[in-house]
């Protein structure tokens, strides 16, 4: 095989290679491009239970720190109008509208997410179910006010009542209440939220928007969705570059075997330093995590990524082994079978053939044979 042969041979191997680990990398990726999958693998997180333990921890943190007299309401009721301000189903309406957006931005439908959460509402709710309850509660244990109590009495906030006042309407209690939880920092403090206020620290916590911080994903994501086809293509021209560049065929196919061999144990190794990559980018994630739930959900939702992401590179592993086995199986039958009809053509000779060889080296020995000697006289 002349050297361009070979060179062409050597470098379409590679290319073969590329190829076969691109097709399997695609496929491990793909998930990521299907927003149903992702929206699955949310859900499957605790994400929409977690956002509601979030907010009610902050707005619980935020509420004993700074309303005078919050320290009495109870978690209990805090958590409860939570749930009931921020149901799974209403956040997961507002998640799958985030998410619909971005994959909007980046298919490059769009220059920018233009999605818009608008929680101003829920607050209200949330910060009136507070209320209510913990006025409820507050009030049905106090004792009617005595007439020095009266006059001792300083704050109109109702909860800090010692005693309950006469002619005191629950309805004002409960407005002055909600008034004062729904102007307490801490949580929420702007509950419309657009691409513009979510930057890579969080939410309304400063920095530039994540979609000019990253701004590169739209064009990864648009080349990882033509990633499979790509491959595609570098593999059929591969394979039919080497079965014509080399003289026999079955070197090339033995070339083939070995790319499909190679591509089957890398993609063991790939595995594992993806899920090393992975790992790496959930911890640089949760730094900037402070919330336990939030942490735990990222944590569910990358092991779910991993898991797939292993699933189809051992999948894809095993079937480029397995082609790599019956390609070799296919040469060595084929080497044998050769072989075999080489020492079929060189084997015995039939009887004509042998009658024939045996006149020719009769003929040659009696060609051969000395003359004989003159019959010496007796003197």
């Amino acid at each position: 095989m002349s050297g361009a042969r070979k060179l062409a041979a050597i470098i379409f191997s590679v290319v073969l290679v590329l190829g076969l680990l691109g097709v399997a990398l695609g496929f491990s990726i793909r998930p990521l491009t299907q927003p149903k999958t992702v929206q699955s693998w949310l859900s499957q997180s605790n994400l929409y239970s977690h956002i509601t333990d979030v907010v009610a921890q902050k707005a619980q943190r935020a509420i004993y720190s700074n309303v005078p007299g919050g320290i009495g309401i109870s978690s209990t009721i805090i958590q409860k109008a939570a749930s009931e301000a921020f149901p799974a189903s209403s956040v997961d309406h507002d998640v799958q509208k985030f998410i619909a957006s971005n994959y909007a931005w980046l298919g490059g439908a769009v220059q920018k997410p233009t999605f818009m959460i608008d929680l101003s509402k829920q607050k209200q709710q949330f910060v009136t179910s507070i209320a209510e309850q913990a006025i409820a509660t507050h009030f049905k244990g106090l004792p009617p006010c005595s007439l020095a109590q009266m006059l001792q009495l300083q704050s109109p906030n109702p909860l800090l009542l010692s005693c309950l006042p006469a002619g005191i309407s629950v309805q004002t209690a409960t407005t002055y209440a909600s008034q004062q939880l729904g102007n307490v920092g801490g949580y929420l403090d702007s509950p419309i939220i657009t691409a513009d206020s979510v930057s890579t620290k969080g939410i309304n916590k400063g920095g530039e928007p994540y979609y000019k911080e990253l701004s590169f994903l739209p064009s990864a994501y648009q080349w990882g969705r033509r990633l499979i086809w790509i491959s595609i293509v570098c593999i059929a021209l591969s394979v039919t570059i080497l079965l014509l560049a080399t003289r026999k065929r079955r070197y090339g196919i033995g070339l083939i075997a070995a790319a499909t061999a190679m591509s089957g144990a890398l993609l063991f190794v790939a595995g594992a330093l993806t899920g090393n990559i992975l790992l790496s980018t959930q911890k640089r994630l949760l730094q900037h995590i402070s919330d336990k739930p939030f942490q735990q959900s990222v944590v569910a939702f990358f092991h779910l990524f991993r898991t797939e992401l292993n699933h189809t590179y051992e999948h894809f592993a095993e079937i480029y082994l397995s082609l790599a086995i019956v390609l070799f199986i296919y040469l060595l039958v084929a080497h044998i079978r050769t072989k075999r009809q080489i020492k079929t053509a060189r084997g015995p000779l039939n009887s004509s053939q042998q009658q024939s060889s045996d006149s020719n080296q009769g003929a040659s020995n009696i060609k051969r044979r000395p003359p004989a000697k003159p019959p010496r006289l007796i003197q």
